[in-house]
């Protein structure tokens, strides 16, 4: 049973501690990466990918929905600071 759980808290420790890396031609869904959301969060880089351009970078995003939402939480920093 020790052996068990020492194999289950490596494991953790190591599943943790792994840096993953965004894939070649890849990019983060700024929104998903916020909300912890794992199963879109890399987008791929094509034309057909939504996408932004924001302070000269194009921020790229897993869906219409995530865009949008994007875009209104930008808008309502715009006009807080107004």
């Amino acid at each position: 049973m020790k052996s068990f759980i020492f194999y289950i808290l490596i494991t953790l420790f190591l599943g943790c501690s792994t840096n993953l890396e965004v894939p070649a031609g890849h990019a983060e869904c700024p929104v998903c990466k916020a909300n912890n959301d794992l199963a879109c969060l890399y987008v791929k880089k094509d034309s057909e990918s939504h996408q932004h351009k924001f302070e000269d970078k194009t921020v790229f995003f897993c869906s219409k929905e995530c865009k949008d939402q994007h875009l209104k939480e930008i808008s309502n920093l715009k006009n807080k600071q107004h």
